[in-house]
C-alpha cells in the first residue's frame, strides 16, 4: 500500500490540542495526460464544473447569458484550462501560482484579477472559470479597475500602469520608480493611479505620486503628495487620493480641475488611532467614505458628507486598500473579518460571515449574487466557499483531497470545497489524526474531553468510519488518566488501530475498543514515552523513539507479535533532540524517513534524511543549500522531496531540484504523487501543482 504520512509530534503537542490542526488526506482528480484533453467533467470547458467553469453560450452567474464573446464586442480570451508554467506544471487550485492583489469587473462577462510577476487573469464567466492573459511586464501588479469590456486599467511596481484595448494589455512607465498601489477610472478619458516613490533613507518620509490617462497618454500630475494608498471618486469632478504616513493620515481631493487637501481638523478629534488613511470610497459629489488602518489591530471608517465628518464603524483590523466591491456595487471594507456596507443595517456595517481561509483576503468583488475574494498563494473563490488553512498530504492513491481542522471535514468536489458532515460528534470532541485505506475507506481519530476547562482529563478517543456513503463510530476507553490526547493513528490492512499519545504506544484489535500497550524486547525501559511516530506498511508498523539527549534515535518495527529496535547509524552519539518529520515507502523494506534534528535550547534546527533498504537504516545527505525538509513522496521507485528552498527528485545518488518554473515567494509545504510520471507539490497556501 503506497502511503505518504506526515507525523509532527510537536505540532499535536497537549500546548496545541486547541489549535486548529488541518490535514490534507488524498491527493485531486486531475487530468494528467501531457498532451491530450481531459475527459471528466472537471475539465470539461464546457461543462459548467472544474477548470472549465460556464462557458460561451451558458448562463453566467448573475442570470445573464453570455454568447461567446466579451460584452461590448470586446475579446477577453477563452477560458477552460489550467494556468501552467513554462516547464511544464499546471496549478489546479486555483490555477494560478502567484499572490493576486487586486480583483475588479465591468459585469460578471468581464472581470480581471491581478497579482505579482506580472500576472492577469480575466474571467467571463462571472468567475466561474479564469485565464491567464499575457501583461508584457513581470512587476508586481497591485490593482486593477474596469470600466467596461474594452476599457480596463492595471498598476503596480517600477511606476508601471496597462490599458486594456478590448484585444491587449498595453504598458507604460509614467512615474518609474514608483510603487503605483491604486487605480481608478471615472471614463476613458479620466483614469488615475497614485502610490509612492521609495524614500531615500530612514528619516525621509515616502513621496507620494499621482498619475492621469486622458484617454490617450499617462502623465505624473506635479505637487507634493505624501504616500498614496488609494484612489477612487464617484465621478470625473470627485476624486480621493488617500494615505500619509503612520500617525498622520492624509486626505486629497480632486475637484475637476486641481488636487488639493482636504481639511481633516474635524476628523482627528474622533479617531482612537489615527495611524494613515488606507481606502477611499466616494458615494456622491459631496459624500464619501473612508478607512484609516490602525497601528493596534484595529481600524476606523469614517464619513465626509458636505464637509462635516463622522465616524461609521471602529475595531476592526482593516487591511491597505481600504473597500471591496460588495453585492450591488456596495463598499465592502476589507478587513479581519471583512464587513459590509448596508445603509439600512443597524449598526451600519455588518460583519459578512466568513471561515478563515489558508491565505488572506486582499480583494473582494461581486456579481448581482456571488462575492470573489483574491489574495494570496492565488486565492479566487466565492467568498461563501473558502475554507480553513490545508496542512499536510497524508495519501496519494485517492482522487479527491480532503482537508481535516477542528472548523471541520472538508471534501473537493470539482473545484469547490464540500462541507463533509460528520454525524454523531459530541461536546468537547477535538479532531487529531486521520488515515485513509481507499475513496471508500477513511478513518478520523478524534478526543473527548471530561470538561472543556480542564483539558487533561479524556475521556475517550473516538474512531470515525466513513465507508463512502455512511459514518459509524468506535469509542474507545483510554487505558489510563495518563494516556492523554492522541495525535497520530496508524491502521493495519488487519485493522489494527495503533495510537501515539503523551504517554506513550497503544493498539486495539480490528474490532475491539480496549487499548493494549505493546512491547518491544531491546528497546529501552522509558521508550514507550518517548514514541514520536507511528505508521502502518500492510501488517508491519514502524515506530519512531527519541530522546533528548544523545540523540538516542531508534525504529521499531512490529510484525504480528514480535517487535525488534532497529538502530539508526550516524546518529547515536548526538547530543541534540530528534523528532520525525515525515515518512514515505512502498514497503515496510524500503522507507525513507526525515527527522528533525534540533539543538538543545535552539528553536530552528536542520533536518536529516534516513533511507531504510537492504535490512538497514542509513543517512542521505540533504539537498546542498536546503536546512528543512517538510515532506517526501515515493512512487514506483522514485522519490520526491519537499524542503525550504524547494522540490527535489532523487536520482539514484543525490537529489536533484524540480524545475517547476514558479515564482521564489511561492513556497511548497507537501509532495505526493498521482502516478509515478506525475509528481504533485502542494503550495503554502493550499494550491496544488502537478507536472504535465
Amino acid at each position: 500500500m503506497r502511503s505518504l504520512r506526515r507525523s509532527f509530534a510537536t505540532w499535536f503537542s497537549p500546548a496545541r490540542r486547541a489549535a486548529a490542526r488541518t490535514l490534507v488526506l488524498l491527493a485531486g482528480a486531475s487530468c494528467l495526460t501531457p498532451t491530450s484533453a481531459c475527459s471528466d467533467a472537471s475539465s470539461d470547458p464546457d461543462s459548467g464544473a472544474g477548470p472549465g467553469g460556464s462557458s460561451s453560450g451558458g448562463p453566467l452567474p448573475d442570470g445573464s447569458v453570455g454568447d461567446g464573446a466579451a460584452e461590448e464586442g470586446g475579446a477577453l480570451p477563452e477560458e477552460g484550462q489550467p494556468v501552467c508554467t513554462k516547464t511544464g506544471y499546471c496549478w489546479e487550485l486555483p490555477y494560478v501560482g502567484a499572490h493576486l492583489t487586486s480583483i475588479h469587473g465591468a459585469s460578471a462577462g468581464a472581470i480581471w484579477a491581478v497579482g505579482a510577476n506580472g500576472t492577469i487573469l480575466a474571467s467571463r464567466s462571472g468567475g466561474a472559470a479564469w485565464r491567464k492573459v499575457e501583461a508584457g511586464t513581470d512587476v508586481d501588479l497591485h490593482a486593477v479597475f474596469a470600466l467596461d469590456a474594452t476599457h480596463a486599467y492595471a498598476a503596480g511596481e517600477n511606476g508601471t500602469v496597462l490599458t486594456w484595448d478590448g484585444k491587449s494589455w498595453s504598458a507604460t512607465q509614467p512615474v518609474p520608480g514608483a510603487s503605483l498601489r491604486a487605480v481608478w477610472a471615472a471614463d476613458p478619458a479620466a483614469v488615475w493611479a497614485v502610490g509612492w516613490l521609495p524614500a531615500p533613507n530612514a528619516t525621509t518620509p515616502r513621496q507620494g505620486v499621482i498619475a492621469r490617462y486622458d484617454g490617450t497618454s499617462w502623465t505624473r500630475v506635479s505637487g507634493a503628495f505624501p504616500a498614496l494608498a488609494s484612489v477612487h471618486g464617484a465621478s470625473a469632478s470627485s476624486v480621493w487620493a488617500v494615505g500619509g504616513p503612520l500617525g498622520s493620515p492624509s486626505i486629497h481631493r480632486w475637484n475637476g480641475a486641481a488636487w488639493a487637501p482636504v481639511d481633516l481638523s474635524g476628523l482627528l478629534p474622533i479617531l482612537y488611532d489615527r495611524a494613515a488613511a488606507t481606502g477611499a470610497w466616494g458615494v456622491a459629489e459631496d459624500e464619501a467614505l473612508f478607512t484609516i488602518g490602525g497601528r493596534y489591530e484595529t481600524g476606523t471608517i469614517v464619513r465626509w458628507k458636505a464637509g462635516t465628518w463622522t465616524l461609521d464603524h471602529e475595531g476592526d483590523r482593516l487591511m491597505d486598500g481600504g473597500f471591496g466591491v460588495g453585492p450591488g456595487g456596495v463598499p465592502w471594507a476589507l478587513g479581519d473579518p471583512p464587513r459590509a456596507y448596508d445603509e439600512a443595517a443597524t449598526p451600519r456595517w455588518k460583519a459578512v460571515d466568513t471561515k478563515r481561509t489558508f491565505a488572506d483576503v486582499r480583494a473582494l468583488w461581486s456579481t448581482a449574487n456571488k462575492t470573489i475574494a483574491a489574495g494570496d498563494y492565488g486565492l479566487l473563490t466565492p467568498i461563501d466557499e473558502l475554507v480553513p488553512r490545508p496542512g499536510v498530504v497524508l495519501r496519494s492513491s485517492l482522487r479527491e483531497p480532503w482537508t481535516l481542522s477542528d472548523a471541520g471535514l472538508f471534501r473537493l468536489v470539482g473545484t469547490t470545497w464540500k462541507h463533509e458532515p460528520m454525524p454523531g460528534r459530541v461536546s468537547y470532541e477535538y479532531f487529531s489524526d486521520a488515515v485513509q485505506q481507499s475513496d471508500t475507506d477513511v478513518d478520523v481519530i478524534t478526543r473527548v474531553y471530561r470538561n472543556p476547562s480542564t483539558s487533561d482529563e479524556l475521556a475517550s478517543y473516538r474512531v470515525h468510519h466513513f465507508d463512502g456513503a455512511t459514518w459509524s463510530t468506535l469509542t474507545i476507553p483510554p487505558p489510563s488518566t495518563t494516556f492523554r490526547s492522541p495525535h497520530i493513528f496508524a491502521r493495519t490492512t488487519t485493522g489494527e488501530r495503533w495510537f501515539v499519545s503523551s504517554a506513550g504506544l497503544a493498539r486495539t484489535s480490528a474490532t475491539g475498543t480496549t487499548l493494549d500497550l505493546p512491547t518491544c524486547a531491546g528497546a529501552s525501559a522509558t521508550w514507550p514515552t518517548s514514541v514520536a511516530w507511528v505508521h502502518a506498511f500492510g501488517n508491519v508498523v514502524l515506530a519512531g523513539v527519541t530522546a533528548s539527549t544523545q540523540g538516542a534515535v531508534r525504529i521499531l518495527r512490529f510484525s504480528g507479535n514480535t517487535c525488534a529496535a532497529e538502530p539508526i547509524s550516524g546518529f547515536a552519539t548526538r547530543n541534540h533532540t530528534m523528532s520525525f518529520r515525515a515518512i514515505a515507502g512502498t514497503s515496510a523494506d524500503d522507507v525513507w524517513v526525515v527527522v528533525d534534528d534540533r539543538f538543545i535550547n535552539v528553536t530552528e534546527g536542520t533536518s536529516e534524511i534516513l533511507h531504510f533498504t537492504g535490512g538497514t537504516w542509513s543517512p542521505v545527505a540533504r539537498p546542498s543549500g536546503t536546512k528543512s525538509v517538510t515532506s517526501i513522496a515515493v512512487e514506483a521507485g522514485r522519490v520526491w522531496l519537499v524542503t525550504d528552498a524547494g522540490a527535489f527528485e532523487w536520482t539514484g545518488t543525490t537529489f536533484a531540484a524540480l524545475d517547476t518554473g514558479t515564482p521564489k515567494a511561492i513556497g511548497f509545504a507537501a509532495s505526493w504523487t498521482r502516478d509515478a510520471a506525475h509528481p504533485r507539490l502542494l503550495a503554502n497556501g493550499g494550491m496544488i501543482l502537478t507536472k504535465r
